[in-house]
């Protein structure tokens, strides 16, 4: 540390004191964590098509850690189905709705509090158990969960079958002509036919209603 003629700034020298003795500690550097995080970029939700891989994230059944990305929604397997949310780019909403949205802000508290921003610019999708995929880049997806935040990269526009297969992502889209109103949010898979849940919105960043089940659809 430069004195105090060179950098103008006050000296404290720090002393401990017991009954006996009043030592001089020596000074040192003080670094405060600010705990600041990567700001996230805006970005264009088409550039964001791709297969996005966890590489930390041990595989189960709530969680394979790959996410696909495609025309604007996002796509997980999650135990016996595979679900849809929709990528949101906040800006297209005015700052003064998202701070009277309620939904709106639960997010960005969590966000808060793993370390990261929720702005009015940023590109996000929640999903039905609460979790927030937050775009930090073009290449880099962070989700936070309860704190905890994993780190998705993109990889390739390839998703194993078993992931997520590519009659799945179809069958959404077929899904959304059936009834005016409604989109696909989930198929889920047992033994049988296919169920699709439908639902109002898949907007989670915004909408409380999203994700609700109006009807079920079985496949035959």
């Amino acid at each position: 540390m430069r004195n105090s003629t060179e950098s103008k700034q006050s000296v404290v020298n720090i002393q401990y004191s017991d009954t006996e003795q009043a030592p001089t500690i020596e000074r040192g550097r003080a670094f405060v964590d600010t705990g600041a995080k990567a700001t996230p970029k805006h970005v264009n939700v088409a550039s964001l098509n791709d297969t996005w891989i966890a590489a930390e994230t041990t595989t189960s059944a709530s969680d394979t850690g790959k996410l696909l990305i495609k025309d604007d929604d996002l796509y997980q397997h999650r135990y016996d189905s595979y679900e849809r949310a929709a990528i949101q780019d906040l800006s297209h909403y005015s700052l003064g709705s998202l701070n009277q949205n309620v939904t709106y802000a639960a997010f960005k508290t969590d966000t808060a509090h793993a370390g990261y921003q929720l702005t009015h610019t940023a590109v996000a999708s929640g999903d039905s158990t609460g979790m927030l995929s937050l775009i930090i880049n073009a290449n880099k997806i962070i989700r936070i969960n309860q704190q905890i935040v994993t780190t998705y990269t993109k990889t390739s526009a390839v998703v194993a079958a078993n992931d997520l297969p590519k009659t799945a992502v179809d069958l959404f889209k077929r899904m959304d002509q059936k009834k005016a109103g409604e989109v696909a949010t989930t198929i889920t898979v047992k033994a049988g036919p296919a169920q699709i849940g439908m639902t109002n919105s898949i907007n989670y960043l915004t909408d409380p209603d999203a994700g609700q089940i109006t009807e079920t659809i079985v496949i035959n």
